[in-house]
């Protein structure tokens, strides 16, 4: 379903996994199987994500249709609302939530392995191919991909905390290996955000146990990042500044305050603000 298509083409499509926790949540409520949460913490949870909701779609309203803003909310908040009602009403136990947790890790793996046998490409990537790895359909957007394989090693290590099974930290590399090869700013960021893990010496005791992964991960990772700045150089070089799609973003940065500045007080109107 087509969510919103700009002046160059482009078109945000509402996806047949949103349409699918859409139509879960219906049949569960209709069923009067969702139950809103007793914990109070989940239910400021709650009021947070619908709080969000809502101001997305007024916010989204200064630029987009009616149509258009409620469909764009759908794909950014709504069907992650309907999941947390989804998720609070099925798991009770811990048990119910490591279930969960390793079908999505079992999905992921599936997801990749798919895409290596049938299409012939290598688990490791390498950046000066033609084909850098990007998200399937499945995982979502090829530009949230790194996101996505973020959350799942940060599974993968949460589940060997619990269950201390080797299996999850070899599914932890699988993963890592497979983030590398996005090349992305995206999955970058993240491996500089789960590297923050080993400040904890707890933590890092815990991975010393099995330096027989840790140390190959090691070395792909500083032979990535050597390749990845030769090839393309450092991220915070001049020649990177002057990129266009940098260039871009900081013009787009640059108009948008400028706009809300200079109607700061009552605001522009609806569909009236446009870059």
């Amino acid at each position: 379903i087509n969510a919103y298509t700009n002046q160059a083409g482009y078109t945000q499509k509402l996806s047949l996994t949103t349409m699918m926790i859409i139509f879960l949540f219906v049949v569960m409520k209709y069923r009067g199987r969702i139950i809103r949460p007793l914990d109070q913490r989940w239910q400021r949870f709650e009021k947070i994500l619908l709080f969000y909701g809502l101001s997305l779609i007024l916010t989204q309203l200064f630029n987009h249709t009616v149509f258009s803003s409620f469909a764009l909310t759908i794909g950014g908040v709504w069907q992650y609302t309907f999941l947390f009602y989804i998720l609070t009403s099925v798991l009770k136990t811990q048990v119910d939530s490591i279930k969960i947790l390793n079908g999505l890790l079992a999905f992921t793996t599936v997801n990749i392995l798919f895409r290596i046998l049938s299409e012939g490409q290598a688990l490791v990537q390498s950046i000066s191919s033609e084909m850098i790895r990007v998200g399937s359909g499945a995982m979502g957007p090829a530009v949230s991909y790194g996101g996505y394989l973020a959350v799942m090693i940060t599974i993968s290590l949460l589940l060997y905390r619990l269950k201390k099974n080797v299996i999850y930290l070899l599914l932890a590399a699988l993963v890592f290996t497979e983030m590398l090869s996005t090349y992305t700013r995206g999955s970058t960021l993240s491996l500089i955000l789960l590297a923050l893990l080993l400040l904890w010496k707890h933590e890092r005791e815990h991975l010393y146990k099995h330096l027989f992964i840790i140390l190959p991960l090691s070395l792909y990772l500083g032979a990535t990042i050597w390749e990845y700045i030769s090839l393309r150089g450092s991220p915070f070089s001049v020649d990177m500044i002057q990129l266009d799609n940098v260039q871009v973003r900081i013009e787009i940065f640059q108009k948008y305050f400028t706009k809300v500045f200079d109607f700061s007080v009552v605001g522009n109107g609806i569909g009236n603000f446009t870059l």
